[in-house]
């Protein structure tokens, strides 16, 4: 038996649909008793691996989540009909993903809220009383004009290309396939310094931060500079060509007859 350990447990429950924080615990529990059954569990990332292997969980092997990098390929005419139907005009800034505390709306508008200048836009669904968290709707309703909640896009490849860069300050994952997207895309990536992004290289395939005040200078700082903005674009398509659905296949295989061979 084979598991792909999407969730780690607590780590990546908490702060997200209502009572998850309560819940986590006894969440954590039931994935341990479940991840023991397996012969083998696949963790998406060095970090996620790491934290199952300290509790005593395994075997674990990486395997990568991988991204349809035909689907999510920059095409200048879909830019173009996708910033006309969104309304865009100047530098944007986009983040994708369910609408909820632990992926950090509270810092993304934040951020926004430094610069006037540019268009924040965040692709997702909200669930009302489902991930109801009262600062956060709080903090939405009173976003600046700058700030958009589209909702869930279907054509997010076309929808993710009319912006310029994006930025993601989650509090927490174990390997986000939004990012993976955005990095095919060529969009360059604004990233939270969390362990899940330690494949990711500040300065080469994307730049790091770990506060509002970081954030909002790391994306100033792309949006001023072309050159800033053409290699951190070059770097995020070659990190996504190492997780594509071609490579992630042939890590699959390996795994799979190493386990038979066992």
């Amino acid at each position: 038996m084979v598991v792909s350990a999407h969730s780690i447990g607590r780590y990546d429950f908490s702060g997200g649909f209502t009572g998850t924080s309560l819940l986590a615990p006894a969440y954590e529990r039931f994935l341990h008793r479940f991840y023991r059954r397996a012969d083998l569990i696949l963790a998406p990332s060095e970090f996620a691996a790491r934290e199952l292997r300290g509790r005593g969980l395994g075997p674990v092997e990486v395997v990568s989540n991988g991204v349809d990098t035909e689907r999510f390929r920059y095409l200048p005419e879909r830019r173009a009909f996708w910033r006309r139907r969104l309304g865009l005009s100047r530098f944007s800034v986009y983040s994708a993903g369910n609408i909820l505390p632990r992926k950090g709306i509270l810092d993304f508008i934040a951020v926004a809220r430094q610069l006037p200048e540019m268009d924040f836009i965040w692709f997702g669904q909200r669930w009302g009383p489902l991930a109801f968290y009262p600062r956060m709707e709080w903090e939405i309703r009173r976003a600046p004009s700058n700030v958009r909640f589209p909702g869930f896009v279907r054509e997010s490849e076309g929808a993710y290309a009319a912006c310029d860069l994006f930025f993601f300050p989650t509090q927490g994952e174990n390997q986000p396939l939004v990012v993976l997207e955005a990095a095919a895309l060529g969009r360059p990536l604004v990233l939270r310094d969390v362990p899940a992004f330690s494949g990711l290289e500040h300065g080469i395939h994307c730049l790091k931060g770990r506060s509002v005040e970081e954030f909002a200078e790391a994306i100033r700082a792309v949006a001023d500079d072309p050159g800033l903005w053409e290699r951190l674009s070059r770097g995020a398509r070659e990190f996504a060509r190492a997780h594509s659905l071609e490579a992630v296949g042939r890590r699959l295989l390996a795994v799979y007859r190493g386990l038979l061979e066992r």
